[in-house]
């Protein structure tokens, strides 16, 4: 995992960033991002951590985050995708 971040030049990123990223990796590159906050904040009040963490690595340009219409429910939702 350390090996992948290094090649991407990104300096300083956090464990938690590393740790959904790799995330990200290990579902394919993509997922709705309702999935990486269920994921990763375990009680209701984290979840704008969560949230923070994504728009941080939107801005570094590591993910994408688009609005997406979700098949299973017919609604508009945001999709995060990895930049490779």
């Amino acid at each position: 995992m350390e090996e992948n971040i290094k090649q991407m030049n990104v300096k300083k990123l956090g464990k938690k960033q590393k740790e959904i990223l790799e995330y990200l990796r290990q579902h394919g590159g993509s997922l709705w991002q309702e999935d990486i906050v269920n994921k990763f904040a375990y009680s209701a009040k984290y979840q704008n951590y969560v949230l923070t963490r994504l728009h941080r690595l939107e801005e570094r340009g590591l993910i994408i985050m688009r609005q997406e219409l979700n098949p299973n429910t017919g609604r508009m939702k945001k999709r995060v995708y990895l930049v490779q």
